[in-house]
């Protein structure tokens, strides 16, 4: 699709280093691509069940990458999340509009029934466009944060709990655990041993660093903690996240999920990390509960917005 002023296309592999630049220019005022790396952006473009050629389209104006849509499909909960980002000198609501409907008209091929996407909750001007192309906001998430240089993480307090890591191969066990610790839960989509294979390279860790607790000889929750380095291998300190953190439905409310927090923060401090991340749904008031208590943050929210298909 081409105008006066852009031209919108799919991507090609040719388009790799100006995304990387696009992307790392960007990345103080917001993507849902986080790092900006090129080895981050190869693995993000690597993922299961996912074509950048069809699914990614890109804004070019004279010769530069100045937006994208990229449509990532969830087939088993028949959704689509389309992340799309343009950028602040570049947004009009023609280009908006046509970028959005590329994305929507290749999530429709999908046969999904809803389309879900999602912005800071202090841009403005996506709040006000979503709006007018039919969004509705349908959840806020919060984004956290501890400094565990100088805060003490919870300490193991349950005798019934036994911690331990992941074998090599138990990624089958992984998957079947987060599956059902997290079945029911809103945008979750279930993981397949593929998937769950992919997301360890992703995060860079093993499946034996993934944090497991036991009662006896059933897995009753894990933490899957890992460690982000600077984007361009910078000398700045490391960051730390927990990704996931799950308890298998059985065993909730037993305070299972502080052991395996506290579990993760350790290894993330034993690791270098001095700040730890983590996302949690404001809906979700007992993991809320959960990490206020442990010494997190709140440093913004995300809004997600949603569109059902008629």
């Amino acid at each position: 699709m081409k105008s006066s002023l852009w031209t919108i296309r799919n991507y090609r592999s040719q388009d790799f280093k100006n995304l990387v630049e696009f992307l790392n220019s960007t990345s103080t005022l917001y993507s849902g691509w986080g790092n900006s790396s090129p080895n981050y952006l190869k693995k993000r473009l690597s993922r299961p069940h996912y074509s950048p050629y069809l699914n990614l389209f890109l804004v070019y104006k004279e010769g530069k990458i100045v937006g994208y849509a990229d449509v990532i499909p969830e087939v088993k909960i028949k959704r689509a999340v389309l992340d799309f980002f343009i950028s602040s000198s570049h947004r009009f609501q023609k280009l908006g509009y046509q970028l959005l409907k590329k994305a929507q008209e290749r999530a429709r091929q999908f046969r999904v029934r809803v389309f879900h996407t999602f912005t800071p909750e202090t841009d403005f001007w996506v709040k006000n466009f979503l709006s007018e192309q039919g969004y509705s906001p349908v959840r806020t998430f919060l984004e956290l944060e501890k400094d565990i240089s100088i805060m003490k993480n919870p300490p193991h307090s349950s005798s019934s709990l036994v911690l331990s890591f992941f074998r090599k191969g138990e990624e089958p066990l992984l998957a079947e655990l987060q599956n059902k610790c997290f079945k029911g839960s809103w945008g979750f989509s279930p993981n397949s041993v593929q998937e769950i294979k992919y997301y360890l390279r992703f995060t860079e860790i093993s499946i034996e660093e993934v944090i497991k607790g036991m009662v006896k000889h059933n897995t009753a929750g894990y933490c899957w903690p890992h460690v982000i380095h600077s984007s361009f291998g910078g000398s700045g300190p490391s960051r730390g996240r927990i990704h996931m953190l799950g308890i298998d439905p059985r065993f909730q409310g037993k305070g299972f999920s502080r052991d395996l927090l506290g579990a993760g923060l350790n290894f993330l401090d034993q690791k270098g990390a001095e700040k730890v991340d983590l996302t949690v749904s404001r809906e979700n008031k007992a993991a809320c509960s959960l990490y206020f208590s442990s010494g997190f943050n709140q440093k913004s929210k995300v809004l997600w917005y949603e569109k059902r298909i008629e």
